[in-house]
C-alpha cells in the first residue's frame, strides 16, 4: 500500500481537524507493525475533529460525545477517495515513513544474536572461562552490544575476541596487536574496540574497569602489551 510520494502532502491533512487523528494513527501503526487493523480514538474532540470523523465514517456523533473512534481502514479509504493515496503514503508525506517498530526490534535482536554467536565461535577455549561469559553478558546488559549494532559496529566484538585470544602476550607492542587483529595499527589506542577489550581484561583480571590513562596502560602492561 505504498505510492510514490511528492514533497508536499495534501494541504487539508495539516489542518487542526486532522492533526491529532493522524498522529494517533501513526502511533497505532508503528506499534502494530504497520497493519491497518484496529481503530484509533480521540478524547474530548474539538468540533472540527468531530466533523472530520463524521466525514470519514459517515456516522453522526453528537457534540457532547467525549470520545470518538475511527477504524484505520475507514481512515485509509477516506484519504484514498479524497486524495488518491492511502493512509501510509499520507503519513509518509507529512512526517516521514511509518516505522515498523516490532520489525525493527526483531531485526535488532537477530543482529545481536548473530554478533554474540560469532564472538562465541571465535572465542574457542575462552568460552569455557567464566570471565568470558560474564563479559559477554555484561555487554548485553549494559547496552554496549545494542549500541554497536545500531552503529553498524557489531564486527568490533569479533575483533575484540581475536585480541583476547592473543593475550596475555610477551612484550607485544599495542600497534602490532591492533594491526594483527584489525589491520589498523591505531585500532586499540582509543575508541570502542579498545574499551571493549579493556572491559574484558578487567573482567579476566578481577579488577575495576580502568578510567584513567595510567590505569589503562597498567592493564595493558599486566597482559604483556607494550603501550
Amino acid at each position: 500500500m505504498t505510492e510514490p510520494d511528492p514533497v508536499e502532502p495534501p494541504a487539508d491533512l495539516r489542518t487542526p481537524g486532522w492533526t491529532r487523528l493522524l498522529a494517533a494513527a501513526r502511533r497505532k501503526l508503528e506499534r502494530s507493525g504497520v497493519e491497518l487493523d484496529g481503530s484509533v480514538g480521540l478524547t474530548d474532540p474539538s468540533d472540527v475533529e468531530r466533523r472530520v470523523v463524521i466525514a470519514v465514517t459517515g456516522h453522526y456523533r453528537q457534540a457532547t460525545t467525549r470520545r470518538i473512534t475511527v477504524s484505520l481502514r475507514d481512515l485509509d479509504a477516506a484519504i484514498h477517495d479524497e486524495h488518491g493515496i492511502g493512509l501510509l503514503a499520507a503519513l509518509a508525506r507529512l512526517d516521514g515513513p511509518v516505522r515498523n517498530r516490532p520489525g525493527e526490534r526483531a531485526d535488532e535482536e537477530a543482529a545481536r544474536a548473530a554478533v554474540t554467536a560469532d564472538a562465541t565461535r571465535r572465542g574457542g577455549p575462552l568460552v569455557r572461562e567464566a570471565w568470558f561469559t560474564d563479559w559477554l553478558a555484561g555487554l548485553q546488559s549494559d547496552g554496549t552490544l545494542t549500541r554497536l549494532v545500531h552503529r553498524g559496529d557489531g564486527h568490533l566484538l569479533g575483533w575484540a575476541v581475536e585480541v583476547l585470544r592473543r593475550l596475555p602476550a610477551d612484550d607485544l607492542p599495542l600497534p602490532v596487536l591492533a594491526e594483527w587483529a584489525t589491520g589498523d595499527t591505531k585500532a586499540l589506542s582509543t575508541g570502542a574496540l579498545a574499551g571493549i577489550v579493556l572491559a574484558a581484561l578487567a573482567a579476566r583480571d578481577g579488577v575495576p574497569m580502568p578510567r584513567t590513562t595510567g590505569e589503562r596502560r597498567a592493564l595493558w602492561s599486566g597482559n604483556g602489551v607494550v603501550v
